[in-house]
């Protein structure tokens, strides 16, 4: 009888949450990403339940594989009769506590962005922080140069309200967009290793690769640098001058000769060593902000016109790991995640100015792989995208 009465108890639930999908007329994949707009606030934990046993599947939630039945009606899913492991219970406290977080952030009519379901919605920030992010770049000796940009900024800061809100709002510029131009390759995925600082670097020398030659060109190989750059730590962070200078050496070569392993491995020398490998040269002279010329916005927004730009962003934070659309606003801190700089835009209606970040975390991240972000020199310099910014001169 007990038994009845479970999968009973089962099958209600499903029918429940079959109710509320067909009377939203929502498809719950849409653009196959996991919603919210589903899913109502004041839902109570059984659906949460349910949610997080199509959440699981989706994602193929290697500890929820054993305990998850496919009942084949809507592609619905639920949990089966065994005693849950402690790993998905506590896995579905995670995520309970952020899809909270994440429905209260969306159902704010003031919002500039928006927040979904995403891969990352079962771990807490710490958790991705330490997989992905890395948390040292200050301690890197290349930083010094910043003192300079210290300095300017504090010029700005210090100057009566009025002069500095006309040095502001002064900078109106024109929209630039690379993605419309056909040059920049499919979005990558650096899956757990902490190798952004890699998929930044060798996604702008990529894409300037791709301008120059007029046509988009197979990826080059991000597990070269992973491995073979000594200077940085592999899956456990870097910093985009060192993997410059590397590249400025040896050279790139091509992700199908040198694909990657989402690890740390051994580096291919006789592969690299062989200059009918390598797909792409870069001039040690790379650009980059030095003193007085890296002004808030201004150097990258230049930078910009002749390509994508290597930078670094605050990304420790839920709704940045989890954002759908919009004009990323948050307040930030330090950098510990880098991206690539492709495009500048003026959304006239809200009066907003936003940059756009091409990020390696999958398509299914942000848009397609991309996302807005609010241009606010008063919010750390738009998240530290003011700040340090890298761009190389492509050889061949």
């Amino acid at each position: 009888m007990r038994k009845i009465i479970k999968v009973f108890f089962s099958l209600f639930i499903v029918s429940l949450c079959i109710a509320k999908i067909k009377a939203s007329g929502d498809n719950f994949f849409e653009d196959k990403n996991l919603e919210l707009s589903d899913f109502q606030v004041n839902y109570n934990s059984e659906t949460f339940i349910n949610l997080f046993s199509k959440y699981c599947s989706f994602y193929k939630k290697s500890y929820c594989s054993n305990q998850i039945e496919e009942l084949n009606l809507n592609n619905n899913f639920i949990f089966s009769e065994t005693e849950l492991s402690e790993e998905v219970k506590s896995r579905f406290e995670i995520f309970s506590e952020n899809l909270e977080k994440l429905i209260k952030h969306n159902s704010n009519p003031q919002r500039l962005y928006d927040v979904k379901l995403t891969r990352f919605s079962d771990m807490t920030k710490e958790e991705v922080a330490e997989k992905l992010l890395d948390f040292n770049l200050k301690a890197n000796q290349e930083l010094k140069f910043l003192n300079n940009v210290y300095s300017n900024k504090a010029k700005v800061d210090n100057l009566p309200l009025s002069e500095k809100e006309k040095q502001i709002n002064n900078s109106v510029w024109a929209n630039i967009d690379w993605r419309s131009k056909n040059i920049l390759n499919e979005i990558r995925n650096q899956g757990d290793c902490g190798g952004c600082w890699a998929f930044s670097v060798v996604g702008t020398v990529e894409a300037l690769v791709n301008i120059k030659k007029g046509r988009i060109n197979p990826h080059l190989s991000v597990q070269q640098l992973i491995d073979c750059d000594s200077q940085d730590k592999g899956c456990k962070g870097g910093w985009a001058p060192n993997a410059l200078k590397y590249i400025a050496r040896t050279g790139v070569v091509s992700d199908s000769d040198y694909p990657y392993e989402e690890k740390n491995a051994v580096c291919k020398s006789d592969l690299i060593s062989d200059p009918s490998n390598i797909k792409a040269k870069i001039d040690s002279n790379f650009v980059r902000c030095e003193e007085d010329e890296c002004k808030q916005g201004e150097f990258n927004y230049n930078l910009l016109k002749n390509g994508p730009v290597s930078v670094v962003i605050d990304a420790y934070n839920t709704n940045f790991y989890n954002y759908k659309n919009g004009y990323y606003n948050e307040s930030c801190s330090e950098p510990n995640h880098a991206v690539i700089l492709v495009g500048f835009g003026y959304d006239a209606e809200k009066n907003v100015k936003y940059w756009i970040i091409r990020n390696s975390w999958g398509s299914d991240w942000g848009m397609n792989g991309y996302g807005y972000v609010k241009y606010d020199e008063n919010n750390y310099w738009s998240c530290n995208l003011g700040r340090y910014a890298f761009q190389p001169k492509i050889i061949n």
